[in-house]
C-alpha cells in the first residue's frame, strides 16, 4: 500500500509539473503576442530550427544540439534612425554531458534581439560579463584597450579590426555604455545581435529595442561615413 501510494503520489506531482509548465508557457506566449503587437512586430512561436544556420555568424546560435528559436517576433521598427529589420525573440540549445556512468542533457534558454544594419560591418563584440569569451575564443584577439581606464576594466572589447573599434567606441560612445545596463553586442556582416545569458520578461522587450536604437545612435558620424566609403573593409 505504502509503495503504490508513493507511485501514485508521484504521478500526481509529475503532472502537476506538466500541467503548470503548460501554464506558464501559456502566459508567457501570451504577454509576448501583447508585446509584439505593442512593438508592431508579427509573432510566430513555431520553433524555426534554421536559425541557427542563418545567424551562424554569431556563436552564441550555435552552441550545443538541438538548437531553435521560438517565439520569434520579426517586421520593421525605426532603429538608429532609419527602418530596419528586425528579429527578437527566445533562443534553446541542449548540452550532452557524460561522467562515464551517466549522460545527462541540460537544456539552456536566452533571449535575443538581431538588427539588420543595412551595411557590412567588422566582427566586434562589447560585454560586460564572461557570456562570449568561450564561445568566441576562436578569434584569439586579445581585450581591445582604451584610454578610458574605467571602461577597460568593466568592459571586455573584441574586433577583428581595432581601428573600427578605436572609431566606434568613442568618448560618448563609452560614457553611454558605462551608464546604460546593456546586454552584450556583437557585430557581425551586416547585423547586430543583443543578448545575454537569460530569457527576457515579455515586457523587456520594448526596453531591448530601445536599447538597440540608442547605441545606434551614439554611432560617430565619421564611422558611419567610413562605413559607407568602405574604410574598413578588408581586401579579399
Amino acid at each position: 500500500m505504502l509503495v503504490f501510494l508513493g507511485g501514485f503520489t508521484a504521478v500526481v506531482a509529475f503532472v502537476a509539473i506538466i500541467w503548470w509548465a503548460n501554464e506558464q508557457k501559456k502566459k508567457r506566449l501570451a504577454a509576448l503576442q501583447a508585446a509584439a503587437a505593442e512593438l508592431g512586430l508579427h509573432l510566430d512561436p513555431t520553433p524555426d530550427a534554421d536559425h541557427d544556420d542563418r545567424f551562424k555568424q554569431f556563436a552564441i546560435f550555435r552552441i550545443g544540439d538541438t538548437r531553435r528559436a521560438y517565439n520569434t517576433m520579426r517586421g520593421m521598427l525605426s532603429i538608429g534612425g532609419r527602418e530596419r529589420k528586425v528579429l527578437t525573440g527566445d533562443f534553446k540549445y541542449t548540452i550532452t554531458s557524460s561522467n562515464g556512468k551517466q549522460t545527462t542533457r541540460t537544456t539552456y534558454r536566452f533571449s535575443y534581439l538581431l538588427v539588420q544594419l543595412g551595411h557590412h560591418v567588422p566582427e566586434l563584440i562589447i560585454r560586460r560579463e564572461n557570456f562570449f569569451d568561450k564561445i568566441k575564443a576562436f578569434l584569439g584577439f586579445d581585450d581591445i584597450d582604451f584610454e578610458s581606464a574605467e571602461f577597460s576594466k568593466r568592459f571586455s572589447v573584441k574586433s577583428t579590426d581595432k581601428r573600427f573599434a578605436w572609431d566606434l567606441i568613442d568618448p560618448r560612445m563609452i560614457e553611454w555604455l558605462l551608464d546604460t545596463q546593456c546586454p552584450a553586442i556583437e557585430l557581425e556582416g551586416d547585423w547586430m545581435c543583443m543578448a545575454d545569458k537569460s530569457r527576457w520578461a515579455p515586457e523587456q522587450y520594448k526596453h531591448k529595442v530601445a536599447l538597440a536604437s540608442a547605441f545606434m545612435d551614439h554611432w560617430p558620424e565619421h564611422t558611419v561615413r567610413g562605413i559607407a566609403e568602405g574604410r574598413y573593409r578588408k581586401d579579399d
